[in-house]
């Protein structure tokens, strides 16, 4: 009978420890930096969520669904010309990109990211 008990309590803990680490958010991206409205804002997470919408000048929100707890990697790429790659050129990103490490839980489903033009930004540390 004790032996009963203990197993019946070790599945309920198990099931909890489950879906606590499975809890799926909804995160609000805000992207910053965008430099005109041509093209998709492509978003993707390390964790293997992604989005896209249509760029907007300035900044915009993005809203990532199912995103698991812990820490994430958001990844955010302008796709001016929208081909869906990130073109290269000189091995660098000729379309601004952008990354952000979220720990994302109940408590924190937001996050801002800020695109960057990395060959400027290169020529920019260069100059220095």
């Amino acid at each position: 009978m004790k032996r009963r008990i203990k197993a019946a309590a070790l599945s309920v803990v198990a099931m909890m420890a489950a879906s606590v680490a499975t809890a799926q958010n909804k995160v609000a991206l805000t992207v910053m930096n965008i430099p005109n409205s041509n093209g998709k804002i492509l978003v993707a997470t390390n964790k293997g969520q992604s989005g896209m919408v249509q760029a907007k000048q300035g900044s915009m929100t993005v809203d990532v669904e199912n995103v698991p707890d812990g820490a994430v990697t958001f990844y955010v790429l302008h796709d001016e010309n929208g081909n869906m790659d990130c073109d290269m050129e000189n091995g660098m990103p000729k379309e601004y990109v952008g990354f952000v490490n979220v720990d994302v839980s109940k408590d924190n489903r937001t996050a801002t990211v800020r695109l960057e033009n990395i060959p400027e930004k290169v020529a920019n540390a260069k100059a220095e």
